[in-house]
């Protein structure tokens, strides 16, 4: 299948998961992905359909990744602009959603679970939540609910996909980068920076572990820091430049007039790891369409 680069790659499970709005997608595709019971059951960026694709524009896909993750982004948009249908836990110091353990017995009955109901992951309770309350959002905030269903529409295509190396996606620590593409492109460039200055081996080891860390899967250390790092470095030193990594995969969508990352918000490389809400639309808006414009250098 030659797949298309503007397909909504939500598409290609044999649930139908793209009728109406694509924040009710979103929900869908979190809630059954995380509980397991999509077919098929891999990630969306590791669909036979997907994986192919990349192998025919980076010349490999063993290992592939979303580069801009929503859902941190959409629980932001919730509490930013929605916060009237959460409840605040002094615990977090942030907004949660109201009675969590009915809402898992709600999606144990939604999706015919056969398990506890607190086993219920909590993407999958965001998610459910998130369904029931679409038309309630749509009507109090509707430019953030259209620049949010616009940002997700384009988060599952090819543009927001890529080749990469093994332990990258795993590796981009939730404390360092909240999953965060850009923080991580950021030290990136500081690698090949840092490198072409002639640093040694050590030192430039440390930039990488200022956002890598070990695989953490299920519980389990599947590769330690070290060999996180090892990987991402041996990838790394396939290039002989940053400009030669950002023309290979097209991220200079991601840069600014200097060839620097963007800088989406104050402090975004120095710890604020996500926008405040006077950032937020702006910073969504802008994530939009880089996407779209690597889909135009991705033809």
């Amino acid at each position: 299948m030659d797949l298309d680069k503007n397909i909504n790659c939500l598409e290609l499970y044999r649930d139908n998961l793209t009728e109406g709005n694509s924040i009710n997608s979103f929900a869908e595709y979190k809630m059954r992905i995380k509980q397991k019971v999509l077919k098929p059951k891999c990630e969306c960026d590791s669909l036979p359909e997907v994986k192919n694709k990349l192998a025919d524009l980076y010349g490999e896909s063993d290992y592939t990744d979303t580069l801009i993750s929503p859902q941190t982004y959409v629980k932001k948009y919730l509490r930013y602009f929605h916060s009237a249908l959460l409840v605040y836990s002094s615990k977090i110091d942030d907004y949660k959603v109201p009675n969590i353990t009915r809402v898992q017995e709600q999606i144990v009955s939604y999706l015919n679970l056969n398990i506890e109901p607190k086993r219920v992951d909590n993407q999958s309770v965001w998610a459910f939540f998130i369904k029931n309350k679409l038309e309630i959002m749509q009507k109090s905030e509707p430019k953030a609910f259209d620049i949010m269903s616009e940002f997700l529409d384009v988060v599952y295509t090819i543009p927001n996909f890529s080749s990469i190396c093994e332990g990258f996606n795993m590796g981009r620590s939730n404390e360092k980068t909240n999953d965060n593409f850009l923080i991580a492109l950021y030290h990136i460039k500081d690698y090949f920076d840092k490198r072409r200055e002639g640093r040694s081996n050590l030192e430039l080891r440390d930039v990488l572990a200022e956002f890598l860390d070990a695989n953490i899967i299920n519980g389990k250390e599947k590769l330690t820091q070290d060999e996180v790092i090892s990987r991402v470095q041996d990838w790394l030193n396939k290039y002989s430049s940053f400009e030669s990594f950002v023309y290979k995969y097209k991220l200079q969508v991601f840069l600014d007039s200097n060839y620097e990352p963007v800088t989406l918000w104050p402090g975004i490389y120095e710890g604020v790891l996500l926008p405040p809400k006077e950032d937020f639309l702006s910073s969504i808006d802008f994530l939009t369409t880089a996407i779209k414009d690597r889909g135009r250098l991705l033809l």
